[in-house]
């Protein structure tokens, strides 16, 4: 987050070869566990960026990471992410349990989290993301979305929006056969979970 700046965000704005995406890695919220991971960015810092991406570029996707479980987490540390996500209502979010490794700095540190804590607090958060893509699609249904098709079969095919990366992000079915590598105008008209289902027009 720390190396997007002004310059950044008007080249994406107003190049119309660059896809409106971007994946940011915050790992955290909480100023004092961004701290601990030795994080430049802060709680401030980064819902200043937050607040300036969605002014400045209203369609933008962003996707981003967290790390759950860090030693000496909070429950208050938790609320913050789940306050986080319900307000900017992020396209994709990852969430990783914290993995103990000897050698890094993090391993001596004080108030590890149990296993099964951290499990629980990834569960609790990817609910929160759920429902915040959920309500993301019923907004979208009845959109016109081009997509990129990835592939093909008698009876519909898997494609993209630009808001889905690939490999790592939800996909966009369409219920007719269309050419691999082409473009296409799809109107969304439901969706699954992650995925959002379409028909060409």
């Amino acid at each position: 987050p720390e190396e997007i700046d002004d310059e950044l965000i008007e080249e994406i704005k107003t190049n119309p070869k660059i896809v409106k995406y971007l994946d940011i890695p915050l790992q955290h919220i909480s100023t004092r566990i961004l701290k601990a991971m030795n994080r430049r960015s802060d709680y401030g810092s980064i819902t200043k960026l937050f607040d300036k991406l969605y002014a400045e570029i209203p369609s933008i996707a962003i996707r981003t990471t967290f790390i759950i479980g860090f030693p000496d987490e909070t429950v208050e540390d938790v609320e913050l992410i789940k306050d986080f996500l319900k307000k900017y209502q992020l396209a994709n979010v990852g969430f990783f349990a914290y993995s103990r490794e000897e050698g890094t700095k993090a391993y001596n540190l004080d108030n590890q989290i149990p296993e099964d804590v951290k499990l629980d607090r990834v569960n609790e958060l990817a609910k929160v993301q759920y429902d915040v893509v959920a309500s993301r699609h019923e907004n979208c249904i009845g959109d016109i979305v081009t997509v990129l098709v990835d592939e093909s079969y008698e009876d519909y095919s898997v494609c993209r929006t630009f808001s889905q990366a690939p490999l790592i992000d939800a996909v966009t079915y369409v219920n007719s056969p269309l050419k691999v590598g082409e473009f296409y105008k799809v109107k969304i008209t439901n969706y699954i979970d992650y995925d959002l289902q379409g028909e060409k027009l």
